[in-house]
Formats: C-alpha cells, structure tokens, sequence
C-alpha cells in the first residue's frame, strides 16, 4: 500500500514539474498603443516589509517590461530625493503609502514625505481626509481579504478600490492548491502564480454597487514583498519581485496633449489618468494556449470542411446494402445536394463577412476601443458559418418531408407569409450574434432558398404522377 501511494505521488509530482517545463507563458515584452503605460501599484520595498531595495524593485519592474510603479510601504513614504532620482523620464514611480487605519487600510498615492504627515491616531476618516487634502489619490486596499478587511464603507474620501489583489486571492487558495503551486514555482514562477489567481466576486460586486452612485476607479494591486516574514524575521524572498510583476498589470491610457510626449510623461500624469479611470487592470498572461488552441481549431474545421464530400460518401456506402433499389435511386442525389448546399451556405457566409464585421466594429467608437481575442473571433466566424450551412439544408429538407407526403407545393404557397415569420425565428436562434446584419445575412438567402424548395417540392410531385 505505501509502495502504490509512493508511486502515485511521485507520478503527480512529475506531472506538475512536467506541466511547468512545457507550459510557455507568452513574453511580456509587447507594443503598447502610444500612450498606453503598463505599470504595477502597490508595491513595497524593504523600507517596510519588501525584501528589495528601490532600485531593485524598479530593475525587477523593467525585466517584466513596465514603465511605471506605484511604491507603498506600511506608514511610510518616500523622501522627495528618493522619488526624484528614480523618476527617469522612461520609468515613473509614483510615491505613496499604505495607510493602516482602525477600519482597514488604504492607499494613498501621489504624496511624499514633504507633503503629508500622517500624524499620530487610527481615525479612519480623519486620516483619509487628511491625505486627501494633501493631494493624494486614495484606494481602498484588499477590501475583502482574509486579513484587514475594510469595514468603513460609509466613508467618502477615497478615489477607488483595489477590485484584484494578487496576494488576497492568492490566500483564498485550499493548502492543496498552495502547495502544488510552490512545488511549480521552482520551474515556472509566473505559471505557479497565474494558477492561484481566482476571480474576486465579491470586489466586483461592490465595485458595481459603488459605481451605481458615483465614479468610482477600479484598480489591480500587487502587494508585492518578495518576502516571507516569521516573526518580523526574512525566511524567503518570495514569490519575487518579477513573478508578481507578471501577472496583474495596470494599463494607462494617456491622452493627446501638445508639447507632452504621453510615451515619457512623469507620475503626476499616470496618477491623473488612472484616477480619472482611464485606465484598465489585465492579467496579461491568462490565456497562454490561445493561439496553440486556435490553429488546432481552425484546422480540424477545415479538414471537415473539406471532405465533408469524403465523410458523406462513406456514410453512403454504410447504408446502401440496407436500401432497396428504388430509395438508392434518391439516396445519392440527396446527399450531393446537401454536400453543395452546405458549401453554398459557407460561401454567403465568407462573402458577408467582411460587412458584418465592419458593422459590429463600427459601434466601438470614442473612448470604446476593439481589441478582438483571436480566439473568440474564430469561435465566432466558425459558428456563423455552420448556421449558414446548416441553414441551407431547407430545400433537402422540403424534398424529404414531399418524399414522404407530409408536405405540398401547395402548402408551402398557403403558408408563405407564416413561413417568413419561422424563418426570422430560425434564423435569430441560428445566429451567434444579436445584430440585425446577421440576421438579414441569413434570412434573405433562405426566402430565396423557400421559393426554391416551393419549385424542387412541385417537381417531386409531377414525377410521382
């Protein structure tokens, strides 16, 4: 029994380590938009309970491809040499604190030591109001974590709040969990990392109910320490500082001025834009198989496609010994002409495509931005297409329910203007989309394709009499 339960184990742990070095997250290093900063907030150094100094944590923060931070250590904050030597003009560091109050703790960003002393005391509000009139930026911190949750909600001095935290949800994780990421971590960190993250309902269901009564910013924290503490003693750095790094990452988006560079503006003007919420959190790395699953998908629809024909055929010869003469007679026929209708239906498909795309992009206008998943664009366009073929069955299907009596040329004509009304519902449960195009895309050909089964149904009946 311990011999099976040892191999188990070892197998499992095998896996994992197996799945760390096979699993290849894509690089960090991107083409932002001009303007588009990407940056990491709640961040802490080893002024406070980070294992890093602030030139390591900004190197640490450029090997992960950003070009800003957000520093907030524990009821303190940064000298204004500190901020100003280490605010080139290609990295930002936004000074700040983590501000511990008697309801929870709060960020606030944008201040130094030169312009706001906390002073003694836990008076939540008081402490708020106060960093607010010094021109901070103030975010409520992990609201809902295991530990410090925040309890003040009726409080008013606060800009936004953190909707991800990486390290409270890295703590709802089961030991389980935990344990196999540590034991990933070693081969892949970011992977170890990404497997913890989990989706904060509870943030965003408070978040929603903020918003409902006013502007309210949403923002990704990392909490960043690269250390594990036992008794105010440093045991591990870690996870590090770029494995955090890589996962919940702020997007900026910073507008068009004359005689500012957006691609090199300071702290002031990213604190700005993501207080005004232009700015967006992402993990960046959430779907690391998409473009591997997309071209498995793409050709394993092709190949059907494709020999769509072949598979038709085969299935022919499977039920031919089973027919008697008469039925092999329509049975070929049938299936050609479903084959060549299917194509027909991908083909108006392929040929609409383009001005249904057009139309559905043409909504994403001002601040709204497309940014199409390739994944979700393939699922999209293989969907359509499907219905489309699937739709042009109609005449087959008329000729089948003629075959066997069911249906007349005659019934068909009585019940036109009932048909239009089916085919509208047909076409609206075909559809992927609710857009209107779509729906014509397909409701046109198949009241052509109507008035042609009308025709195959009165040919039918003239070769039965």
């Amino acid at each position: 029994m311990l011999s099976c339960t040892a191999i188990l184990v070892t197998l499992f742990v095998l896996i994992v380590l197996l799945d760390g070095v096979l699993t290849r997250l894509p690089s960090l290093a991107g083409n932002p938009v001009r303007g588009e900063r990407v940056g990491v907030i709640h961040v802490h150094t080893n002024a406070s309970c980070g294992s890093g100094t602030l030139p390591q944590v900004i190197a640490a923060a450029k090997d992960a491809d950003l070009s800003f931070l957000a520093i907030t250590d524990h009821n303190l904050t940064l000298s204004d040499a500190e901020v100003a030597q280490a605010d080139p003009p290609d990295f930002a560091v936004i000074d700040g604190e983590e501000v511990s109050t008697a309801a929870g703790h709060f960020l606030a960003l944008g201040i130094s030591d030169s312009r706001w002393h906390r002073g003694a005391g836990f008076n939540t509000r008081n402490l708020m109001a106060s960093s607010h009139r010094s021109g901070a930026v103030n975010f409520i911190a992990h609201p809902f974590g295991l530990r410090d949750r925040w309890s003040d909600w009726g409080a008013t001095d606060y800009d936004g709040i953190e909707i991800f935290n990486d390290d409270a949800v890295w703590r709802r994780n089961t030991v389980f969990g935990i344990a196999v990421a540590a034991l990933l971590y070693p081969v892949n960190s970011r992977l170890a990392l990404l497997r913890l993250a989990r989706t904060p309902e509870e943030n965003f269901a408070k978040w929603d109910e903020l918003t409902a009564n006013r502007a309210v910013a949403g923002i990704c924290g990392s909490d960043a320490h690269a250390n594990v503490l036992v008794d105010h003693w440093s045991i591990a750095r870690f996870p590090s500082y770029l494995s955090v790094f890589s996962l919940a990452r702020q997007h900026v988006l910073l507008p068009e001025q004359s005689g500012i560079d957006p691609d090199h503006a300071g702290a002031d003007a990213i604190l700005s834009a993501i207080r005004s919420g232009n700015s967006f959190c992402a993990i960046d790395a959430l779907a690391p198989a998409e473009a591997f699953v997309t071209y498995i998908k793409v050709g394993l629809i092709a190949g059907l496609f494709l020999v769509l024909p072949f598979i038709l055929y085969q299935l022919w010869k499977f039920v031919a010994p089973g027919l008697l003469e008469h039925e092999k007679k329509y049975t070929v026929p049938f299936l050609v002409g479903s084959a060549m209708l299917f194509y027909s239906g991908g083909v108006i498909f392929y040929l609409v495509l383009p001005f249904i795309i057009h139309f559905l992009l043409s909504f994403a206008k001002g601040d709204i931005k497309a940014q199409l998943s390739v994944g979700y664009y393939v699922t999209f366009c293989v969907r359509l297409m499907i219905a489309f073929g699937l739709a042009f069955q109609l005449p087959m299907v008329v000729i089948f329910l003629t075959q066997l009596g069911l249906v007349s040329s005659r019934l068909l004509v009585r019940y036109f203007r009932h048909a239009i009304v089916l085919i509208f519902v047909v076409a609206a449960v075909l559809t992927p989309t609710t857009d209107p195009l779509s729906l014509l895309a397909m409701v046109l050909p198949l009241l052509l394709l109507y008035g042609l089964s009308i025709l195959a149904a009165k040919g039918v009946e003239l070769r039965r009499a």
